[in-house]
C-alpha cells in the first residue's frame, strides 16, 4: 500500500492519503466486500501512519517540514494487528541495502542558502529524493511498534522539498565558493571567472566594473548578462556609460556563500539583460563569530575588513565592512572604497513563515590611465612617463581620467514555506550614482569651424538613478504518476527613474564644452512567468515555461539644439515608447546511466532597449536572442564514505542575436552593430575532497560571427568574426588546507592557485590580439584564532594586455589633423603584486551555546 505523508518539522504526520492499494485484493468477492476490505485497510493504514514519528527532515541542520511517499506492506493473511500502534521512531538500525553505496551512511545533506531556502542539489542517482532519519539511507526499514512487537513492516522514502527547483541546462551552476574563496580576488564581481566560459578585463582601475566575456558574448560591463544580488537585479538601465552597467562595490567577497549561474536563457524566471545568462549572489557567512582582516601590499595597497554573524543565527544573518585603498600599479590609477551590509534572516518556530532584512551602502573613487596606443609606446613617445620600456607600457595621456560611485539601498523577502507550496515575495530599494571621465582617441572629435584648436575628447558621463521593485513567486507541488510534480508561477516589477548624460570637456580642464546627450529616462518593467517541473519516470523530466516582459519608456531628451529649420525651439523634446516580448523557454533531461543526465534546452530571450534607440510611439526595439544547448552532466554526491565528490559536465551550444552591440571608441560606448551568431563548447569540472581539496577547472570555445543576410540556421561560422571576442578561455582553481598537530594544537596551513588563459582575440579591421596566461598563488596559516597569508597575483609578473582595441586617434598635438590610418590601443594588465594579510577569528559565543550551534564547515 502506497501512502503519502506530510511530516510536520519536528517529524510527526500532519496528515495521510492513500494513493495505492497494491496488488489487488484475491478471491472472487462482492463489490460490497471489496469496499468494505479497501476502506478497513485504509482506516488501518492511516491509523497506523498516524502513531509514528520519525527524525525531522533537516537541511543545513534545521528541522523543516517534508512530503514522504511511504509503503506500507501488509501481510497476506489481511489480519489486523493486535496491538495499537507505536508513536516510537522508526527503527534505522539495519536498513536493507537498496543503494549501490552503503546504506548506513549518513543522508546526503542539503544546504540552506543565504535565500533561506534549500539549494538546488539533488541525491545521488539523479532522483529527486531528500532524506531523513537519524543516521538512515535515502530509503530505510521501518518497524511500526518495534520488531520485537511484530508490528507492520514498511520502507519509505523522502521527497525533496516544493522550493527546489531543477536545473534548466547542462551548464547551470549552483556554485558553492567554499575553499576556492582563498583563491586571490579583488571584488566580488572577479568571482565569474568561477563559471566556464567567462573571462574579465579591466580598462581602468579597481572601482570601474569589470569587461565581462560570457561565452562568445561581449557582454560588456553587465549588457548581456543579467546580475542579481539576493533576489535584487543590479543591472542598470540607459547607464550613460553602458546600458545595463553593473557596479562592482556593492558585494563584499567575503559574505558571498555561493553563485546561481545559469548559461542562456533557459529558465522562465531569467529577465532583462539574460541574453548571455544570469548570475545570482547567494550571501552568507559560514563560520559565526567576529572576523577582522588586514591586509597591505605592493603600490601601498590597504584592505581592510570585518564580518560578524552571530553563533545563535543562521548564516545569512551578518554585517560586514570593507574599506581599499591603493596608489595602483601605475601612474594615474589610485583607488579607494568602502562597503557595508547588514542582512538579518528569521523564521517562526515551524520555518513556515521566512523573512529577511538587507541593508547597503558603497562608495568609491579611482584614477585611470585609459588607453594608450601600441605604436607610441614601442617608440617611447609618451612623455608624462620615464623611458624605459616598463615605464611606457604602464603610462598615460589624459590625467583627468577616473570615476566616482555610491549606493545605498533596502531588500526585503518575506516567505511563507509548507511542504506542498511556497509563496515568496522580494522587495527592494537602490538609489545609485556614477560617474565616469574618459578619453579614448585624444583629439579627434571637436568639429571647430571657427579656427582654433582641438579641444580634447575626454567625455564625462554622469548617471543618478532610483530604482523600486518587487519579485514574486508561488510555487506548488503535487504528486502524480508517483513523483512531485511542481509548478511556479512568478512575476516581476520594476520602475528606474534616471538622469543620464555625457559632455566633452576641454583637454587638461574640467569645463565642458559640449553635451554628446542629456536625458531623462523613466523606465517600468512588467514580466511574468509560468514554469512547470514534471518528471514521468525516474530517468525523464521537463522543465517547460514561457516568460512574457512589457517595457514601457518615458525620455525626456534635454539636449535638442535650439535652432531648426523653421527658426527657435525648445532645447528639449520628450516621447514615450513600449515593447512586449514573449519568450518561451523548456528543458529536457534523460538519465542515461546512474549520475549521468542528457540534458537538452531551448530558449528565447529579450534585451530590452538603451533610450538611445528609441522614438516617439515606437515599438520598442528589442533585442531577441534564440538559444539552443545540449549536455551532459556526471554528478557524485557528498558523503562520509566517499572522501572524493564532485560533478563533470559538458556541452555544445549556439546562440543568435537580432541586434547585437560592439564598443566604440569614439562614443565611449557600446553602438548598435546587428545581427550575429555564436557557437561553442565547453567542458567543466569539480573533484573535491570533503574540505581537505577543492579543484575547478574549465575550458571553453566559442566562434562568434556577424551574420551575413541570407544565412541560414546552419551556417554556424559564416560572416566575419565579432571583435575583442576570444576563441579559447580556460580558467583552473584550486584551493586546500591540511590540519598539522603542533604540541597538541592544530595549525592549518592553506594553500590555493588560479590560472587564467585567454586565447587570441579578433580586433577590427581584421587584426588580432595575442593569448596570455596569468597565474594567481596564495599561503596561509591559522592557528586558533589568529590567521596569516600572502596572495600573490600574476606570479611570473606577465606584461600582458587586459583590453586590446583597433581604432583611429591622434594623442600626439592637438593642432595636428589626426591620422586616418588605425592602430592598435590597450590598456595594461597588472604586473605583479603581493598583499600580506593578518587575520583574526574571534568566537564571542558561550561554550554552552557553540555546542548546540550547527555551523558546517
Amino acid at each position: 500500500m502506497l501512502l503519502e505523508l506530510e511530516l510536520d518539522a519536528d517529524g510527526s504526520v500532519n496528515a495521510v492519503a492513500v494513493r495505492e492499494i497494491s496488488p489487488a485484493i484475491p478471491g472472487p468477492r462482492s463489490e460490497e466486500e471489496l469496499a468494505a476490505i479497501r476502506e478497513s485497510l485504509e482506516e488501518l493504514a492511516r491509523a497506523h501512519a498516524a502513531g509514528l514519528h520519525f527524525e525531522p527532515a533537516r537541511i543545513g541542520g534545521t528541522a523543516v517540514p517534508v512530503i514522504i511517499g511511504f509503503r506500507l506492506d501488509i501481510p497476506p493473511a489481511l489480519e489486523p494487528v493486535d496491538r495499537e500502534p507505536s508513536t516510537a521512531a522508526p527503527d534505522v538500525s539495519d536498513p536493507p541495502d537498496n543503494d549501490a553505496d552503503d546504506p548506513r551512511e549518513p543522508p546526503v545533506r542539503s544546504t540552506e542558502s543565504a535565500r533561506g531556502q534549500p539549494s538546488e542539489r539533488r541525491a545521488a542517482g539523479g532522483s529527486e529524493r531528500g532524506s531523513f532519519g537519524a543516521g538512515g539511507s535515502e530509503r530505510g526499514s521501518f518497524g511500526a511498534g518495534g520488531s520485537e512487537r511484530g508490528s507492520f513492516g514498511a520502507v519509505g522514502s523522502a521527497r525533496a522539498p516544493v522550493a527546489e527547483r531543477p536545473p534548466v541546462a547542462a551548464s547551470e551552476l549552483d556554485l558553492e565558493v567554499g575553499e576556492l574563496q582563498r583563491v586571490p580576488r579583488t571584488s566580488a564581481q572577479s568571482m565569474l571567472s568561477l563559471a566556464p566560459g567567462v573571462f574579465l578585463t579591466q580598462h581602468a582601475t579597481e572601482g570601474h566594473a569589470l569587461g565581462m566575456f560570457v561565452r562568445g558574448f561581449d557582454a560588456a560591463e553587465g549588457e548581456d548578462l543579467e546580475v542579481l544580488v539576493d533576489g535584487m537585479p543590479i543591472n542598470e538601465v540607459s547607464n550613460a556609460h553602458g546600458h545595463g552597467y553593473v557596479d562592482p562595490l556593492l558585494v563584499i567577497p567575503r559574505v558571498v556563500d555561493s553563485l546561481r549561474v545559469v548559461q542562456g536563457p533557459f529558465d522562465p524566471s531569467q529577465g532583462d539583460f539574460a541574453t548571455a545568462g544570469t548570475v545570482e549572489y547567494r550571501l552568507g557567512v559560514r563560520e559565526p563569530g567576529l572576523h577582522l582582516s588586514l591586509g597591505y601590499g605592493r603600490f601601498d595597497e590597504l584592505r581592510l575588513a570585518s564580518w560578524w554573524r552571530p553563533a545563535s543565527a543562521s548564516e545569512g544573518t551578518f554585517a560586514a565592512v570593507a574599506f581599499n585603498q591603493g596608489d595602483g600599479f601605475g601612474p594615474n590609477r589610485s583607488f579607494r572604497n568602502g562597503t557595508a551590509m547588514g542582512r538579518w534572516e528569521g523564521a517562526t518556530d515551524d520555518r513556515r513563515v521566512r523573512y529577511s532584512l538587507m541593508a547597503f551602502a558603497a562608495t568609491g573613487t579611482w584614477r585611470t590611465a585609459g588607453v594608450v596606443r601600441a605604436d607610441d609606446v614601442e617608440l617611447g613617445r609618451l612623455s608624462a612617463c620615464g623611458p624605459s620600456r616598463d615605464e611606457q607600457f604602464f603610462c598615460f595621456y589624459d590625467p583627468n581620467q577616473g570615476g566616482s560611485s555610491s549606493q545605498a539601498g533596502l531588500v526585503a523577502r518575506l516567505g511563507h514555506h509548507r511542504p506542498r507550496e511556497v509563496l515568496e515575495t522580494t522587495v527592494f530599494l537602490r538609489r545609485r550614482t556614477l560617474r565616469i571621465t574618459e578619453n579614448f582617441t585624444g583629439f579627434r572629435t571637436d568639429p571647430r569651424t571657427d579656427g582654433g584648436i582641438q579641444r580634447g575628447d575626454n567625455l564625462d558621463q554622469r548617471y543618478d538613478a532610483s530604482t523600486m521593485g518587487a519579485r514574486s513567486r508561488y510555487r506548488i507541488a503535487r504528486m502524480w504518476l508517483g513523483f512531485a510534480q511542481r509548478l511556479e508561477a512568478g512575476v516581476q516589477l520594476r520602475y528606474d527613474d534616471a538622469d543620464t548624460r555625457a559632455d566633452r570637456r576641454r583637454d587638461a580642464r574640467t569645463v565642458p564644452y559640449r553635451t554628446e546627450f542629456d536625458r531623462r529616462v523613466r523606465e517600468t518593467l512588467v514580466g511574468a512567468y509560468l514554469r512547470a517541473d514534471l518528471r514521468f519516470t525516474e530517468w525523464l523530466s521537463l522543465v517547460a515555461g514561457i516568460r512574457v516582459d512589457h517595457f514601457g519608456f518615458d525620455v525626456e531628451d534635454r539636449a535638442f539644439p535650439g535652432m531648426d529649420e523653421v527658426g527657435a525651439r525648445l532645447e528639449r523634446t520628450s516621447f514615450s515608447a513600449s515593447g512586449l516580448a514573449a519568450s518561451p523557454r523548456g528543458t529536457l533531461r534523460l538519465q542515461m546511466l546512474q549520475g549521468f543526465d542528457l540534458v537538452l534546452s531551448a530558449g528565447l530571450g529579450a534585451r530590452s532597449s538603451d533610450a538611445a534607440a528609441l522614438s516617439e510611439a515606437e515599438l520598442a526595439p528589442f533585442a531577441r536572442v534564440t538559444a539552443l544547448e545540449a549536455g551532459v552532466v556526471y554528478e557524485r554526491e557528498r558523503g562520509p564514505t566517499r572522501p572524493w565528490f564532485g560533478e563533470v559536465r559538458a556541452s555544445a551550444f549556439t546562440t543568435r542575436v537580432s541586434r547585437d552591440l560592439v564598443f566604440d571608441a569614439t562614443a565611449g560606448r557600446n553602438s548598435l552593430l546587428g545581427p550575429s551568431a555564436r557557437s561553442g563548447v565547453l567542458a567543466q569540472a569539480r573533484l573535491r575532497h570533503r574540505r581537505h581539496l577543492d579543484v575547478l577547472g574549465s575550458l571553453t570555445y566559442t566562434r562568434s560571427h556577424l551574420q551575413p543576410d541570407g544565412s541560414g540556421v546552419f551556417d554556424l561560422f559564416d560572416g566575419p568574426r565579432l571583435p575583442f571576442i576570444p576563441g579559447w578561455v580556460g580558467r583552473l582553481d584550486a584551493a586546500g588546507h591540511l590540519p598539522v598537530s603542533v604540541r597538541d594544537h592544530e595549525l592549518d596551513l592553506s594553500a590555493a592557485l588560479g590560472v587564467q588563459f585567454v586565447g587570441r582575440r579578433p580586433l577590427p579591421l581584421e587584426e588580432i590580439a595575442s593569448a596570455f596566461t596569468l597565474v594567481d598563488v596564495a599561503l596561509g596559516a591559522r592557528w586558533r584564532a589568529v590567521e596569516v597569508g600572502v596572495a600573490v597575483r600574476n606570479v611570473f609578473d606577465a606584461r600582458y594586455r587586459s583590453a586590446e582595441l583597433n581604432y583611429i586617434s591622434n594623442f600626439r598635438a592637438a593642432e595636428l589633423p589626426p591620422s586616418m590610418m588605425a592602430t592598435r590601443h590597450f590598456s595594461a594588465g597588472a604586473p605583479r603584486t603581493f598583499l600580506v594579510t593578518l587575520a583574526l577569528h574571534l568566537d564571542l559565543s558561550s561554550p554552552e551555546r557553540a555546542d548546540r550551534t550547527d555551523t558546517r564547515p
